[in-house]
């Protein structure tokens, strides 16, 4: 990201990562906490499941990549890359679960 070292107070990344292959979801992380100031806090959303692959959608014309993850994969990840889970929950809105979570850098 184009932004300097400890730039933001919070990181938004809702339903965002999700179509991110798995093997490059690191250099996100990395970067988010990069940008993020001293206990600055990242918010998460991501979909529950264990696959990842080119889905076709409603509305939208061309396949998209989607990773689904589930919560301890999420939690080994934001552990790894330096974020404390302040806040987990699980949220439906339809089909799937989407998995939510409030944390903080380290």
């Amino acid at each position: 990201m184009g932004f300097t070292d400890a730039s933001f107070e919070g990181v938004w990344a809702y339903t965002s990562l999700l179509h991110i292959p798995k093997s490059e979801v690191g250099t996100a992380f990395s970067e988010m906490r990069r940008v993020l100031k001293d206990r600055g806090i990242l918010g998460l959303g991501l979909i529950e499941g264990d696959t990842e692959e080119y889905l076709a959608s409603t509305k939208i014309s061309m396949p998209r990549w989607f990773s689904y993850y589930s919560k301890n994969e999420i939690e080994s990840l934001l552990l790894e890359y330096g974020f404390e889970v302040l806040y987990f929950e699980t949220f439906n809105p339809g089909r799937r679960n989407y998995l939510n979570f409030i944390t903080k850098k380290l």
